[in-house]
């Protein structure tokens, strides 16, 4: 006598991924439960078909799920995917009281900041990804800022000019603030300003951005031909702005 299965196989993505069956008194064909196993900080899925149900009909049954299983599949993967980056953004950059070794992302890279008695001035050790900072500015989260500030200064200061000749435009001056709610702005005299909390997103979004403000110095407003306009310098900025919307308020709130 044919036993009937005790998982039920499913090709997601190239690899093969084993649900579990229960067979329990309920009548009527599969029922399937989901939910986060805390303990091992993971996804478990579970089918659930009648105990009278016979071995063919079951292989019937399980065939005729498997799209329903998969879409499940692949939905609990992209939200596992999608709450991962929302984290690490999270947990980034909190400053104030630091008393042990902390993570920051820079250009969507996993920084760690050390604090040193070795060093008088913060040094960014790009081979290692480690930012040292002087011993006294532990419990500083101003002067912690202001490290971040410059290095986004630096940053805009070398790379603008390039995206400005791209454009054709000419700017007055660059600002890099902390502000709440923008990632940038640009003046009616030119100015250009950015938040230095943009630069813990990917390059792309940060020169998205960059191209954003430049694009008003030729239209200052949000009118189609100002999008056209962006469109045609950065053909890939819906991404960037779904990006900015999605992880824009962790990276906001990460001091």
């Amino acid at each position: 006598m044919r036993s009937k299965p005790s998982f039920f196989q499913v090709q997601l993505e190239g690899e093969s991924v084993s649900i579990p069956i229960k067979y329990t008194r309920r009548r009527g064909s599969i029922g399937v439960k989901s939910w986060h196993d805390v303990a091992q900080n993971s996804n478990v899925v579970c089918l659930y078909l009648p105990d009278s149900m016979s071995v063919s009909r079951v292989k019937r049954e399980l065939k005729a799920f498997e799209p329903q299983i998969k879409k499940l599949l692949q939905r609990l993967q992209n939200r596992d995917s999608a709450t991962s980056k929302s984290n690490a953004h999270a947990n980034a950059c909190h400053f104030p009281n630091i008393t042990k070794t902390q993570t920051f992302r820079w250009l969507d890279v996993l920084w760690e900041i050390r604090f040193s008695s070795k060093v008088k001035r913060p040094v960014w050790d790009e081979s290692l990804k480690i930012l040292f900072v002087p011993e006294k500015m532990r419990h500083q989260p101003k002067s912690m800022v202001k490290v971040f500030v410059d290095h986004a200064a630096a940053f805009f200061e070398a790379n603008l000019p390039k995206l400005a000749q791209k454009v054709g435009v000419h700017y007055r001056a660059i600002e890099v603030k902390t502000y709440k709610t923008r990632w940038g702005s640009c003046r009616h005299d030119q100015r250009i300003q950015f938040n230095w909390k943009l630069m813990q997103a990917p390059l792309s979004v940060v020169e998205y951005v960059m191209v954003h403000e430049l694009c008003h110095i030729i239209e200052m407003n949000h009118s189609q031909n100002y999008w056209q306009l962006v469109a045609r310098h950065d053909p890939k900025f819906q991404e960037s702005k779904r990006y900015l919307k999605v992880y824009g308020q962790q990276m906001m709130s990460c001091i």
